[in-house]
């Protein structure tokens, strides 16, 4: 078995994960990355070395919402 086998069959994989190829980071869609609302589209970027992840495709209300959570503090 590899060592990629025996990482993957230790560690249950999710659904919704994101994975920096560049410097390994990883988290939930919900954790940690850099959320940036655009119109139509949501940018996911990297926490640790800045990489853009991903850019998804989402409606304005939703990416609305996104930019609204990212300037609210819990508590506030």
């Amino acid at each position: 078995m590899t060592s990629y086998q025996q990482k993957r069959e230790s560690k249950p994989s999710r659904k919704a994960t994101l994975y920096c190829l560049n410097c390994a980071h990883e988290s939930p869609i919900e954790g940690d990355w850099r959320v940036q609302a655009h119109g139509d589209h949501v940018d996911y970027t990297c926490p640790e070395c800045g990489t853009k992840i991903t850019s998804r495709r989402t409606n304005i209300n939703s990416a609305a919402q996104i930019t609204r959570n990212q300037f609210c503090c819990p508590g506030d």
